[in-house]
């Protein structure tokens, strides 16, 4: 079995179905039925090949037929995209998505066989594996094991710390300069 990725990112760049920069949203409009249209032409070319769509829209796709949720605590997905240099505000709009599992409720709503897979603790070779194995139907994992309520509480709560040591003047802890 060949495998083909396609990054939905740099492919709706190259099919043309990525608009304006939006400066305020700090992303850019995206033609979804553009993008649908070429990675559907992108999966018939690929013929005896499993074609992965790779990307936080991926779901919307109609040609996909299974799909994969990764998933990542707040606290650790705040982290990484911090390092990222991710401005705040689009930090806070990720962590909050991941912590109403909004991803894993658009994905369930398609109505497709739907799998996740908590990447917290997990490299990234780990990860593909695992989504080889999903592909391959030697692994299952049904959404709605994970819950990152006390995580995502916790976070909030050291943005409000932070937030609060700041009006006075204090130094901020290291642990929540990490993290916020």
């Amino acid at each position: 079995m060949g495998l083909h990725t396609i990054n939905i990112r740099r492919f709706a760049r190259s099919c043309g179905a990525l608009g304006r920069y939006i400066k305020k949203e700090d992303s850019f409009e995206l033609d979804i039925e553009i993008l649908a249209d070429g990675i559907a032409r992108e999966c018939s070319k690929a013929k005896r090949e499993v074609v992965v769509v790779e990307g936080h829209l991926s779901h919307l796709i109609p040609c996909v037929t299974q799909i994969v949720v990764l998933r990542c605590a707040p606290s650790v997905l705040c982290t990484r995209l911090r390092r990222k240099r991710w401005r705040v505000q689009k930090i806070w709009e990720n962590v909050e998505a991941e912590a109403i599992d909004l991803i894993l409720i658009e994905a369930l709503e398609i109505g497709k066989p739907v799998s996740e897979i908590d990447t917290t603790n997990t490299t990234p070779d780990a990860v593909a594996g695992t989504i080889i194995k999903v592909i391959d139907g030697e692994w299952t994992s049904p959404p709605g094991r994970i819950n990152w309520s006390e995580d995502f509480l916790n976070l909030v709560a050291r943005k409000e710390n932070v937030r609060k040591l700041q009006k006075k003047g204090r130094p901020l802890p290291l642990k929540d300069c990490e993290t916020l």
